[in-house]
């Protein structure tokens, strides 16, 4: 008996602080403190979308699914983040398929000043003629940024 009613005080104490901390939201927790989506950045970077769709159709992994998300149908994508390396800044984001992350999702770092362009997807490392100058540092953004977004996630 002394067991239900610590069970039930606990049960309506975290129903309490539940409700408490649902009419504490914050909504813009949601933008990710205001960085980007990829259709943005795209839409107003169109150098990235054409270095991405040449990087991807120059090795052969240009797929429709891409195509037809970079005109506007719907594909997956996560906040576009800067990282600040003691040089230019670079961005770093990912784009997939919908309903098929796992499978599809392409995560790039891109330097726009340059147009250093680096693509991974699983083992498959892509760059532009920019990007293979920077491949080293820009795989291990790459890396960290993923790291990151794990941990965030």
């Amino acid at each position: 008996m002394q067991a239900i009613k610590w069970c039930c005080g606990w049960v309506l104490g975290t129903v309490a602080l539940v409700a408490q901390a649902q009419n504490t939201w914050n909504p813009n927790l949601n933008q990710h403190l205001g960085a980007p989506y990829l259709p943005e950045v795209l839409q107003s970077t169109p150098a990235l979308k054409l270095n991405i769709l040449e990087v991807l159709g120059n090795h052969g992994q240009l797929e429709d699914w891409v195509v037809e998300g970079f005109n506007g149908g719907g594909m997956v994508t996560t906040p576009v983040k800067p990282i600040l390396t003691g040089g230019p800044t670079v961005f770093t984001g990912t784009f997939c398929k919908p309903h098929d992350c796992g499978d599809t999702q392409w995560q790039f770092v891109y330097e726009p000043t340059k147009q250093a362009l680096l693509l991974v997807r699983g083992d498959t490392v892509l760059h532009n003629h920019e990007g293979k100058v920077a491949r080293e540092a820009f795989v291990e953004i790459a890396h960290i940024s993923n790291q990151l977004s794990h941990m965030w996630w």
